[in-house]
C-alpha cells in the first residue's frame, strides 16, 4: 500500500526532510529523524542499523519501519523523546501504556518524565504502597520517598496483607520491601522516642520550632535517612 493511501502524522511527524518512516499498527506514517531516535533509545537504534523496505514519495525514497504501537500511543512517544514541550499525562492508564512502550524501547529519559508527573497524575496517599512499587520498579526516588512516607498510615499487619493482595507488589523484590518495613519499624522507635525524651518540652516556650528539630534528629524521615531505590 502506498504512502498516498495512509494517514500522515501532525507537525512534527510530517516533515518531508525527514530521513525514516515509523507506520503505526493503524497505518498512521510518522516522518521523523532517527539520529534524534538514535540518541535516546539502543533499541532505535539496533533497529536502523538494519536495512528496511522503502517506500516512492513525490520527493525521495524513506525506509519505513512497521510499528506494533498505534498511533496515539506513538504520537505521545514520539513527542516525549522530541525537543520541545512534552505531551500532558493526566490519566493512569495513559502513564502505564507510555511506560510500556518506553520499557519496550528502553527509553530511560521518558521513563524519568513519567516518574516527575506520577504525583500529579495518581494520589499518592491513596495507594501508597502502589506508589511504592512503581517506585522501586522504575528506580523515582522522590515517588519511593513519598510512597514511604505515606505508608506510614498502614500497619506492619496492613502491609503484609497487601503483600498477598497487591498485584503491583509483584514487581518488587523482597529486599524492597524489607527495606519498607525497616523504615516503618524506624520511625515508630523515633516517635516512641519523642515520649521518653521530653528534654525538648522544656524549651518550647523560648523556642517553639525546638519539637520540630528534636523530631528531625531522632526520626529517619528526612530526605537522606529514607532507602535509596
Amino acid at each position: 500500500m502506498g504512502e498516498e493511501q495512509q494517514g500522515v502524522a501532525s507537525s512534527p511527524f510530517d516533515d518531508p526532510d525527514t530521513d525514516i518512516i515509523l507506520r503505526s499498527s493503524n497505518n498512521v506514517n510518522f516522518h521523523v529523524y532517527s539520529v534524534i531516535l538514535k540518541l535516546v533509545s539502543p533499541i532505535f537504534r539496533d533497529m536502523f542499523s538494519i536495512p528496511q523496505p522503502t517506500t516512492q514519495t513525490s520527493q525521495t525514497e524513506k525506509p519505513i519501519v512497521q510499528m506494533e504501537e498505534d498511533s496515539t500511543t506513538l504520537d505521545t512517544m514520539l513527542r516525549l523523546c522530541y525537543p520541545g514541550p512534552d505531551p500532558r499525562v493526566t490519566k493512569y492508564a495513559q502513564l502505564t501504556s507510555i511506560l510500556r512502550v518506553a520499557e519496550k524501547y528502553e527509553l530511560d529519559g521518558v521513563v524519568e518524565k513519567m516518574g516527575r508527573d506520577y504525583p500529579q497524575v495518581v494520589c499518592i496517599e491513596d495507594g501508597p504502597v502502589e506508589a511504592f512499587a512503581m517506585a522501586c520498579r522504575y528506580r523515582w526516588k522522590e515517588v519511593a520517598i513519598s510512597a514511604a512516607k505515606a505508608s506510614l498510615l498502614y500497619t506492619m499487619d496492613d502491609l503484609l496483607q497487601l503483600a498477598s493482595e497487591t498485584e503491583a507488589l509483584k514487581s518488587v523484590t523482597g529486599m524492597e520491601y524489607h527495606r519498607l518495613f525497616q523504615y516503618h519499624h524506624a520511625c515508630r522507635q523515633a516517635c516512641q522516642n519523642l515520649t521518653t525524651q521530653v528534654d525538648w518540652m522544656f524549651y518550647m516556650g523560648a523556642n517553639p520550632y525546638s519539637f520540630e528539630r528534636h523530631a528531625n534528629a531522632a526520626t529517619p524521615c528526612r530526605r537522606e535517612a529514607v532507602f535509596a531505590v
